[in-house]
């Protein structure tokens, strides 16, 4: 059976989203409008995709696990043997699979000494992309900005979706302790304030009031068919009443596609044409 690797440098991810930032703010300042203007960034990220690090450093302790990465067949395997496998869907919403970022994890743990260190120690994060990104905008361990919202959190197969939090019982299973194992808290992606505000360079002016994600219903968890695209892409939104934005449309859905946002008042800064406007449901 073919297995694929695939891995991401989590700082060069970091990287490009400052400079997508930073540019993108060069063109809406061109364009006559003020940073003054922009109420938060969006964040449309990939999200099983995991990242593990050192709670004291705020280093990463290994690339970036890819949500298409496969190296974990042989342990869920394992893990579909173990007594109450058949119980975990019914919880989270997922079933096990090479998918969900837990294998992930529980691979790293196996395979990686620095993890395990940080993990016998206490001072393991472990995040999907938003949770690392709004970590480091924030400028790491200083802030210590370590979040999440619950259509994110829902992919770790950690989650009780029908609490919108962390399940002990899920944790168990994997064999987990969670006092060792430092997770995003979980909390709504329209808060305003638990997001925190960037911290870096040329993009200081531009407030991270909140974030907005692919704002998913929690019966989205129960239906793992449905097609997620990979997205580590940024947005800039002045008014969630204005947004215009363009993207992949999905039906039956409370989705805000953040692939490229615009103001209502001035539709120039966009790559292309053919903008829909969407609904406020942030």
């Amino acid at each position: 059976m073919l297995i694929s690797w695939h891995e991401h440098d989590p700082l060069e991810i970091v990287q490009s989203v400052e400079q997508c930032i930073d540019g993108a703010i060069k063109v809406f300042e061109k364009q006559g409008h003020s940073v003054d203007s922009i109420k938060a960034v969006g964040i449309a990220n990939q999200r099983e995709t995991t990242v593990v690090w050192d709670k004291e450093t705020g280093e990463p302790l290994y690339n970036a696990i890819v949500w298409t990465d496969t190296r974990t067949q042989a342990l869920v395997r394992k893990l579909k043997a173990r007594l109450g496998s058949g119980q975990l869907q019914d919880l989270c919403g997922l079933p096990l699979s090479t998918y969900p970022s837990v294998g992930k994890l529980l691979w790293l743990l196996e395979n990686e000494a620095k993890v395990s260190e940080a993990y016998e120690r206490g001072i393991l994060c472990f995040g999907t992309i938003d949770s690392w990104l709004v970590y480091r905008l924030n400028g790491g361990p200083k802030k210590n900005v370590f979040v999440s919202d619950s259509t994110n959190a829902s992919r770790t197969m950690f989650m009780n979706i029908h609490t919108l939090e962390y399940d002990d019982s899920l944790i168990d299973f994997f064999r987990l302790d969670p006092s060792k194992l430092n997770l995003p808290r979980i909390i709504k992606s329209s808060h305003a304030k638990d997001y925190g505000s960037i911290a870096t360079a040329r993009s200081r002016a531009c407030r991270q009031q909140a974030v907005l994600e692919t704002n998913l219903p929690p019966w989205w968890a129960k239906r793992p068919s449905l097609p997620e695209w990979p997205r580590t892409l940024m947005g800039l939104v002045v008014s969630c009443s204005t947004i215009l934005a363009t993207g992949l449309s999905y039906p039956c859905m409370d989705f805000l596609p953040l692939w490229h946002m615009t103001l209502k008042a001035d539709r120039r800064f966009m790559p292309w044409k053919g903008v829909s406007q969407w609904p406020d449901r942030v």
